[in-house]
């Protein structure tokens, strides 16, 4: 190949479990050194924590030209002569290699690599030709049953995330839509502005070697993130994303401290602060943040927003509805968490019995 072709280029992060996307490209130039380079039909495995362990190996195929380059996180393993390549690809998920290769790894805490010299030299069970095929169209077989388990079981897990957020915009927000500025809704009801119904406030900074282990909860814009010994906030604590994570709320029923990444509210102006809580989970509070240079939101932007405001005690009523809806959500989701979890053992354990013998195929 000349070096101003386009090869497919793969980075760790669209390196998945049995798939990956090889859309990006490079010049073949570019990537001729400083990166490693693997062909179709070639088994790749992750080397780093957590990757390998999380048991990220498969067979590349459909690159660009029949070759790609990626990071130099991967090991790459070819197939000899006499050797079904999808049987070393299994080889790679089996308890023996996952275990032998997290315990030979190198480096720093939370850097720690498998090296080569240990894939190289790694034992394996290795039989006829034809055996290796038949293990292989076995496993394939399986696995193939157990994931879509898998994915039936999380597709669940996300319709039950989707069921409380819809049904949480529908009895929060109605029809109303919050962007829309007039301050009287189709209905004829007054819809005030939300810094009318809350008061929101950035968050503190809190560098992380001035920290003291502690009770207090540290909420940063993706949710807790640690513990001090100190708060700023005191309950009950609505905190939302300011940019990082932007728009997502979070709860505390505890003394806490939310980061300077965050808003939070300081004054409920007489609301079920409950309710505030899931308000804020509906309202479009990400919308304007494109337009900003960092991508965060601006609490005098969102405060302009125009939201229903409905009775006291109406507001317990929403709030006792969308709490224990999404109890049986959270319910819901631990359960099949689990599920998919014992599956992936299965899977694992069935991948490991067949290439060792212990399972006839």
């Amino acid at each position: 190949m000349k070096d101003e072709d386009e090869v497919s280029f793969v980075p760790l992060e669209r390196v998945w479990p049995n798939a990956f996307d090889p859309s990006e490209s490079r010049q073949k130039g570019s990537v001729s050194t400083g990166y490693t380079r693997f062909r179709d039909g070639d088994v790749v495995v992750p080397k780093i924590t957590p990757t390998f362990q999380a048991d990220r190996t498969l067979i590349v195929h459909g690159l660009k030209g029949g070759v790609g380059a990626g990071t130099t996180e991967l090991h790459i393993v070819r197939a000899g002569p006499g050797i079904e390549t999808r049987y070393v690809r299994y080889l790679m998920s089996t308890c023996s290699f996952l275990h032998g290769g997290e315990a030979e790894m190198i480096g720093v805490a939370g850097q720690k690599r498998v090296p080569d010299s240990w894939l190289r030299d790694c034992q394996v069970p290795v039989m006829d030709v034809d055996q290796q095929r038949r293990i292989a169209d076995f496993l394939d077989a399986e696995t193939a049953r157990i994931d879509a388990l898998i994915t039936a079981k999380q597709h669940q897990a996300e319709a039950a995330r989707s069921r409380t957020f819809t049904a949480a915009r529908f009895i929060i927000l109605g029809s109303s839509n919050p962007m829309d500025r007039s301050p009287v809704g189709a209905d004829g009801r007054r819809r005030p502005k939300l810094n009318r119904v809350c008061s929101l406030q950035r968050g503190h900074d809190l560098p992380a070697d001035h920290r003291v282990v502690g009770p207090v909860p540290v909420i940063s814009s993706g949710g807790p993130s640690g513990n001090h010994n100190v708060a700023v906030a005191a309950p009950p604590g609505v905190v939302t994303g300011r940019y990082g994570t932007v728009g997502d709320v979070y709860w505390s029923d505890v003394p806490f401290w939310p980061l300077n990444t965050t808003l939070y509210v300081i004054n409920f102006h007489g609301n079920n602060a409950r309710w505030v809580y899931w308000l804020l989970r509906c309202l479009p509070l990400d919308a304007e943040s494109e337009k900003s240079a960092v991508g965060g939101i601006n609490r005098n932007v969102i405060g302009e927003l125009r939201v229903e405001r409905p009775s006291l005690d109406r507001q317990a009523v929403i709030v006792a509805e969308l709490d224990k809806l999404e109890e049986w959500s959270l319910e819901l989701t631990s359960v099949l968490t689990r599920q998919i979890e014992l599956l992936r053992e299965r899977r694992q354990a069935l991948i490991t019995a067949a290439v060792t013998g212990e399972l006839t195929v």
